[in-house]
C-alpha cells in the first residue's frame, strides 16, 4: 500500500470518527438534559419530603402543647378536689364511717317498722 493511500484511509477514518462524535454530541446533550431534569425532580421531591416532615413535626408539637395544657388544667382540678378513691382512710375515719352506717341503718329500720 502506498503512503498516499495509507494517508487517505487514515484521513477517511479520522473524518468518519469526527462526524460520528458530532452525531453523538446531540445525543449526549439530550442525555445530559434528561439527567438534569431527573436531578431537578429528585431535588423537588426531597424538598417536598422535608417540608411534609417539618409540617408533621409542627402538628405534633401543637398536639403536645394542647395535651400538656389539658393535663395542667386537669391537674389544677385534681388539686382542688383530691381523688379520694386512692386515699386510704385512717382508723378514726373508718370508725366514724361505721358509726354513720349504723345510725343510718337504725333510721331505715325504724321507718320500716312504723
Amino acid at each position: 500500500m502506498s503512503a498516499w493511500r495509507y494517508l487517505g484511509a487514515v484521513s477517511v477514518v479520522c473524518v468518519l470518527g469526527t462526524s460520528a462524535s458530532a452525531i453523538a454530541a446531540p445525543q449526549n446533550k439530550h442525555a445530559i438534559m434528561a439527567q438534569q431534569r431527573m436531578e431537578n425532580r429528585q431535588r423537588q421531591m426531597e424538598e417536598m419530603r422535608v417540608q411534609r416532615q417539618a409540617e408533621r413535626q409542627r402538628v405534633k408539637e401543637v398536639i403536645r402543647a394542647s395535651l400538656a395544657e389539658q393535663r395542667a388544667q386537669q391537674g389544677e382540678l385534681a388539686n382542688e378536689r383530691p381523688n379520694e378513691q386512692f386515699r386510704r382512710m385512717s382508723p378514726e375515719e373508718k370508725m366514724a364511717l361505721r358509726k354513720q352506717i349504723r345510725e343510718a341503718r337504725r333510721e331505715i329500720y325504724s321507718q320500716k317498722q312504723n
